[in-house]
């Protein structure tokens, strides 16, 4: 498996071997704590870029992710928005990714049957923004600097101190997938940076 990584001049490379074995590392490592039931509930996305192309005229136009810092033409756009997609009342979401403490929030349905495919969507992108301001103002209050970056490699944003100890990547890299049941009420994200 290759990694690629963005170097500090701005160049794209081959993640270096001691940087690719750590990703290994962590990418086995999610996996392993990952428990996905056989025949549980996956949720994923689809919206149009150009609303005025048919769904099924130019598969081009379709993408199967929804930006987190700015989900709003994505969600209008959404296809089968109204579905209920988890029929579920109270859902539990793990948050995990790019945090060095993971975190689960509760939500509730928005209709008598379970979660709608818009509703499941906002609520994870409400998720990642709670995350990152609440990371942001304790870095702020606490006037903690970022750690140092190190190495010849470079991530979008540096790893913070705070409550979730985001690291590696701004809101604005994150894009949502999937949504996939762990156990019972409680999903994880399939988020893409």
């Amino acid at each position: 498996m290759e990694f690629r990584v963005v170097n500090e001049d701005g160049s794209t490379g081959v993640a270096p071997p001691d940087i690719s074995d750590w990703l290994k590392k962590e990418l086995v490592q999610r996996q392993a704590t990952t428990k996905k039931p056989a025949g549980g509930i996956s949720v994923g996305f689809e919206y149009r870029y150009d609303d005025t192309i048919d769904w099924d005229a130019d598969e081009d136009n379709v993408s199967p992710y929804i930006p987190l810092s700015n989900p709003d033409q994505s969600l209008a756009r959404q296809r089968h928005p109204a579905e209920v997609v988890i029929p579920m009342p109270v859902i539990r979401i793990q948050f995990d990714y790019p945090l060095a403490q993971p975190v689960i929030y509760e939500y509730q349905a928005d209709t008598p049957g379970g979660f709608s495919r818009i509703h499941l969507a906002r609520c994870v992108v409400a998720g990642y923004n709670r995350i990152y301001k609440e990371e942001d103002d304790f870095v702020a209050k606490q006037k903690i600097e970022e750690k140092p970056h190190t190495g010849p490699y470079m991530f979008n944003r540096r790893t913070t101190n705070g409550p979730h100890g985001i690291w590696g990547h701004s809101l604005g890299d994150l894009v949502l997938h999937t949504v996939e049941q762990v156990e019972d009420n409680l999903f994880s994200l399939g988020v893409d940076s």
